[in-house]
């Protein structure tokens, strides 16, 4: 067994921070399990997401059958998922999270494995930065994006609709871009000429982000606006969050929302908003700040990615193995 080898299973560039902190103190990520000292994966189901028969992952299985610890980093910046999706969970030695808030979440559920805060692994953060110019409000609208770039549960869809048609009745006061994942139809929208498309994937590249003075977002999207120090208005935070079926596959949705549900709820949220007038009062209330983001910032974004924490954590079951 080689001594600097483990297996890394990325899932777009979610691994990037923590494949990056074990090649500085000479690990080496590979596909393979074979002379694995340890496994890194992003979660440990087969047919969850999909919302098929619920196993674990051949990778996971294996790394069992071989005796070698195993490790997630997270596959959502939402802590309840996967993990409310279900309670079968496999006995990982540590899964590392970002916030106090995400372990927080994760005891409310119930998850009964080792939880480690490790930090942001997602970039920078930066301070609030609301913008200070007159005119137009350049306001960057991602949506829901679907999962394979097929399948979105009608919930969303229709959430995604209504925030556009909200959006685009404030065309003359905002410079709006729809930034898209997959084919516009499938995201719920159609094209309209007072806005910009623009079609992205999932890559975490910021530069949209970066361009925009409000940022109205679910997700990945939404927690990395945050952390750059954008105004913020959360999309999603009112539909109970579940899987995203693929073909005949069964929607799952969260066992334990209402226990957490307020504790991780985003204080300026599109739901709340009944008519454009209502959302651009939110608008301006993301613009001018307030204690409760910057509470939900620190519980949620918290400190940046503490790679030699998480290498530790790590060290702690291997080296000496």
């Amino acid at each position: 067994m080689s001594r600097n080898r483990y297996c890394l299973v990325e899932h777009q560039y979610k691994a990037k921070a923590f494949s990056e902190a074990l090649w500085r103190v000479g690990f080496r990520g590979h596909r393979r399990l074979d002379d694995a000292r340890f496994l890194l994966i992003d979660h440990e189901f087969s047919g969850l997401f999909a919302g098929t028969t619920v196993k674990w992952r051949e990778q996971v299985v294996k790394a069992g059958e071989m005796g070698i610890p195993i490790f997630v980093y997270p596959h959502s910046v939402r802590p309840n998922v996967p993990y409310d999706l279900t309670d079968y969970w496999y006995p990982v030695s540590t899964l590392f999270t970002i916030g106090e808030g995400h372990a927080r979440v994760l005891d409310m559920i119930g998850y009964p494995n080792p939880v480690e805060v490790v930090g942001w692994p997602y970039g920078e953060i930066r301070d609030f930065d609301p913008p200070s110019h007159d005119g137009k409000l350049k306001v960057l609208f991602a949506p829901i994006h679907p999962v394979g770039n097929i399948w979105l549960p009608d919930d969303e869809k229709e959430l995604n609709a209504r925030t556009l048609r909200l959006l685009l009745e404030l065309t003359d006061r905002i410079d709006l871009t729809v930034r898209f994942i997959g084919k516009l139809a499938a995201n719920g929208l159609w094209v309209d000429t007072r806005a910009l498309y623009k079609k992205a994937l999932p890559d975490g590249s910021t530069d949209d982000i970066e361009r925009a003075d409000v940022v109205i977002a679910a997700f990945t999207m939404a927690y990395t606006a945050i952390a750059l120090g954008k105004p913020l208005v959360m999309l999603g935070e009112g539909i109970r969050p579940h899987n995203s079926p693929r073909g005949n596959g069964k929607l799952v949705y969260a066992r334990n929302w209402e226990v957490y549900r307020d504790y991780m709820r985003y204080p300026y949220n599109v739901e709340d908003c009944k008519t454009s007038k209502s959302l651009w009062s939110t608008i301006q209330k993301a613009i001018a700040g307030s204690a409760q983001v910057r509470n939900w910032r620190e519980r949620f974004i918290g400190e940046p990615f503490n790679g030699p924490k998480f290498v530790a954590k790590v060290k702690s079951y291997v080296v000496n193995g």
